[in-house]
């Protein structure tokens, strides 16, 4: 599989913030949509309600990007290697999670985007961080692999 990402502008700070595309194998990468774009329709559409929290998981990003520190309501780092160049992130407000990958000199990778799974799913093998962590090793090894 091959991976394209697209910088999230609404994110300003000292880390780059870039959110995975959806791309077809006919479409040019200048016509596709990032996750962020497609969760927020989603949102928008189906999950009303919460839409008020879209713009407050991007300050919270912005946030991270300029080295505040945040409440572990806002903001959790799962894991890194070990020695931090690869960390796991989950961005998080009341209802809505974005999940990326930091990797050192490039940047952060946003590449899943949900809505927060009630207590007794989290523990399944196909939950959400589940999926993140499957789809992060293919990131990763496309990024660290691609020359600049």
């Amino acid at each position: 599989m091959n991976f394209e990402f697209k910088q999230i502008e609404a994110v300003r700070g000292e880390v780059r913030f870039y959110a995975l595309t959806k791309v077809k194998p006919s479409e040019k990468s200048e016509d596709t949509e990032d996750i962020i774009s497609l969760f927020e329709q989603h949102i928008r559409k189906k999950h009303a309600n919460f839409a008020t929290q879209l713009d407050r998981i991007l300050t919270i990003m912005t946030n991270h990007s300029c080295g505040h520190s945040l409440p572990p309501t806002q903001h959790k780092k799962f894991t890194s290697n070990e020695d931090g160049t690869i960390q796991e992130h989950e961005f998080k407000t009341k209802n809505l999670r974005y999940y990326g990958v930091f990797l050192k000199e490039k940047g952060m990778f946003v590449i899943y985007a949900s809505i927060k799974e009630p207590k007794r799913q989290k523990r399944k093998k196909d939950g959400d961080v589940a999926q993140f962590r499957e789809l992060k090793e293919q990131v990763i090894a496309q990024i660290l692999n691609k020359k600049d």
